[in-house]
């Protein structure tokens, strides 16, 4: 397959790199100092699943690649809208996208620029981070991807792709309900991320702590309460069965910290934001959620007032 990854960052570097392994031919865009480095030095990827180093085709922007098949999206949401004109210049009409971004929202802003019937569903759940500057990635936990068609219809070009990711090395699963498989991933970043950005610590630390460890709950029972009236029903075991398993995966920095350590910008409109915005819609009161949002709000206005 011929694959552009468009945000080669930890999540574009680490599954393109596993696909560029596997004998698949993978583009990655990337820039500023990143890019530089992965022109110069080309991908380092410290792994818990093994190290790879591998020379790749990086740039900006590229020319059309003739016979693209794959675009994976991995860009930040707040940067989604940048990277439509460079998602429609490069996607035929056999090209798929997969958004591998955080939140729920990606898909819909993917369809302003190319038809829902080219867009795949998918989630990444990953613990890895990369040096600034550099094209040095550590993943350090999980590192599986489900994907689906936004029809929740089985077809042949998602078994493809499963097959195309399992063969790289990545456990891929299919599901016929991406819709609410991602809602159900946001459940863990709405109780995760916004809190690590606040208090600089990840997320095992967060639940060795009693008292943090129970606003994490809160946070999640608000998505099941905004999710619950939008018909997506997400039980409880569900949301302790989301904790237990980052208890076990090790060291998780979640994005948001990797973003307030790095001085960048934050996807917490996109992350608990987004509860915010649904519990105001439909009158229920998601008091957690807004006290997060408005904390990490205040850490990116403060980051963007010093660097002006």
């Amino acid at each position: 397959m011929r694959i552009l990854v468009i945000g080669a960052g930890a999540i574009g570097g680490y599954y393109g790199g596993r696909l560029q392994l596997a004998g698949h031919e993978v583009y990655f865009s990337a820039r500023g100092s990143h890019l530089e480095s992965l022109q110069k030095k080309g991908l380092n990827v410290e792994s818990i699943h093994g190290d790879f180093h591998l020379k790749i085709k990086a740039e900006k922007y590229f020319e059309r690649i003739p016979n693209l098949n794959l675009i994976l999206v991995c860009v930040k949401m707040g940067d989604l809208k940048g990277a439509l004109p460079a998602i429609k210049a490069q996607a035929g009409g056999e090209t798929l996208i997969i958004s591998m971004q955080n939140g729920v929202e990606s898909e819909e802003i993917l369809k302003e620029t190319v038809p829902e019937s080219q867009l795949i569903g998918g989630i990444a759940f990953i613990g890895a981070g990369r040096d600034a500057g550099t094209g040095h990635i550590r993943h350090t936990a999980a590192g599986f991807i489900t994907i689906g068609e936004m029809d929740g219809n089985k077809t042949g070009r998602i078994e493809t792709i499963r097959q195309a990711f399992e063969e790289a090395k990545v456990d891929c699963k299919v599901t016929s309900r991406i819709k609410e498989a991602k809602w159900k991933k946001l459940v863990w970043n709405v109780g995760f991320n916004g809190l690590a950005a606040i208090t600089g610590k990840p997320a095992h630390q967060l639940l060795e702590h009693e008292p943090t460890r129970k606003i994490v709950r809160h946070l999640m029972e608000e998505v099941a309460a905004v999710t619950e009236r939008k018909g997506i029903a997400i039980e409880k075991s569900f949301l302790e069965n989301q904790i237990k398993l980052t208890e076990k995966m090790g060291e998780v920095i979640p994005s948001m910290l990797q973003d307030v350590r790095t001085e960048r910008e934050t996807e917490i409109n996109w992350i608990n934001g987004k509860i915010v915005r649904e519990g105001q819609k439909l009158g229920i009161p998601v008091p957690y959620n807004e006290f997060v949002q408005a904390l990490v709000t205040l850490i990116d206005r403060n980051r963007r007032t010093r660097l002006t």
